[in-house]
């Protein structure tokens, strides 16, 4: 099977007339990407609609937890195209379930001409760990990269530790991801079926086809002795198996055993060892307990 290579698009440069940061821009945007702008909440308040509408601004991904729902909000919605994402800015907060979204959102935005701003409140954690995710995902660069590129026109930010943690996660998923993608269906062993859904759109279902031997049916093993005349382990459904050991047990009638007979059946099927309990004798001694001493028979 030919190896899968994945081409990613380069990073566009650095504007040589990019200003010098100063704290004061923390609470304005910066266009990180051509057409992607990162900023806190401040940037998309109604005091500040006539920037985002000379930036051209046309979607707005808004960042908050919802006890802040009160007073980060989105302000224009009859005016730009909104994503609300409730995430919290805690460590244990599981943001990357929140990058496909906003990747999907993103995309549909710069396909169409349009020019997006991420925000939460500060712009500084959870805005930029999905600015961040983005840029990994676009342009298949690791983590540290990614975040020294959105560093360099957004200085202030800082996701917290478990942002990281999970961003630097990312990149093993994103990757298998693109190639599974990009490999076509023989290197898979898959068939894909396509459909026309509902509403037009096509709707792509995968089957997936696999060598892996199937689970063993359960099936009831008779009781008795395990000898030539009892079932094989083929007639369980597991070809190339084997017993281990060969056990055997006592005939029918045998002086102490029971009707309760259990027998362990071991078989391997592939890196697979499964277990399974059948009845197996049960012996116990016939012999009668000797009587204990009495006082009188050892003198005293």
């Amino acid at each position: 099977m030919e190896d899968v290579k994945l081409e990613f698009p380069a990073l566009p440069q650095c504007k040589d007339d990019q200003e010098d940061w100063s704290y004061p821009m923390r609470r304005e945007m910066q266009e990180i990407l051509p057409g992607l702008f990162l900023g806190p909440y401040s940037a998309a308040m109604k005091s500040k609609l006539s920037i985002l509408q000379k930036c051209n601004i046309t979607h707005i991904i808004c960042i908050r937890q919802s006890i802040e729902a009160n007073f980060i909000k989105p302000n224009f919605q009859h005016l730009f195209r909104y994503l609300v994402l409730d995430i919290a800015d805690n460590p244990i907060e599981n943001i990357i379930r929140f990058f496909p979204t906003a990747k999907e959102f993103i995309d549909g935005c710069l396909q169409n001409g349009g020019k997006v701003l991420i925000h939460g409140n500060a712009g500084i954690s959870r805005s930029a760990a999905l600015v961040i995710a983005y840029i990994m995902e676009t342009f298949g660069v690791k983590y540290r990269d990614a975040f020294t590129y959105v560093q360099e026109r957004r200085f202030c930010i800082n996701p917290n530790a478990g942002f990281v943690h999970q961003l630097q996660e990312y990149e093993a998923i994103y990757l298998a991801k693109l190639t599974i993608k990009m490999m076509s269906p023989l290197q898979l062993g898959r068939s894909f079926s396509i459909q026309s859904g509902a509403t037009g759109n096509t709707i792509v279902s995968v089957k997936l086809k696999t060598n892996v031997t199937p689970y063993l049916k359960k099936k009831q093993i008779p009781k008795g002795r395990l000898g030539p005349n009892e079932p094989s382990l083929s007639s369980l459904g597991a070809p190339g198996a084997a017993l281990v050991p060969p056990f055997a047990s006592p005939a029918e009638g045998t002086p102490g055993a029971e009707s309760s007979r259990r027998q362990v059946v071991h078989w391997r099927m592939g890196q697979r060892a499964c277990a399974r309990s059948v009845e197996r004798p049960v012996f116990r001694s016939t012999r009668a307990p000797e009587a204990s001493p009495r006082p009188g028979d050892i003198g005293i």
